[in-house]
């Protein structure tokens, strides 16, 4: 399978935004950094974004995070969450965040 394909099927990524992250370097297969989209990849390569492997058929996460007003970050264990909405820096609230890339889309 390529490589840009596996990263589409998992949820986490577009077809555009898959193939931006691997020719920017922020996707490893086995360790080394790949760049190209149409690298064929195997069910026994580790695949990793910024850290976090990459699997298929992942569980499905779902996080509220209270944002504290003045703050942009979110903590190193939920790194790997997208925020459904993201609040401005000034505000404070809570945020929903999840890897499940269906509702991710349904929001948008």
């Amino acid at each position: 399978m390529m490589l840009f394909k596996f990263l589409q099927k998992t949820g986490y990524f577009s077809r555009r935004s898959a193939i931006r992250a691997i020719k920017y370097g922020l996707i490893k297969v086995n360790g080394k950094i790949i760049r190209e989209p149409w690298f064929d990849i195997n069910e026994e390569d580790k695949i990793t974004f910024k850290g976090f492997e990459i699997k298929m058929n992942m569980p499905v996460d779902y996080i509220i995070y209270y944002k504290p007003s003045n703050k942009v970050y979110f903590p190193k264990e939920i790194k790997h969450l997208i925020p459904l909405e993201n609040l401005p820096k000034s505000d404070e609230g809570l945020i929903i965040l999840t890897n499940d890339s269906e509702i991710h889309r349904a929001y948008y």
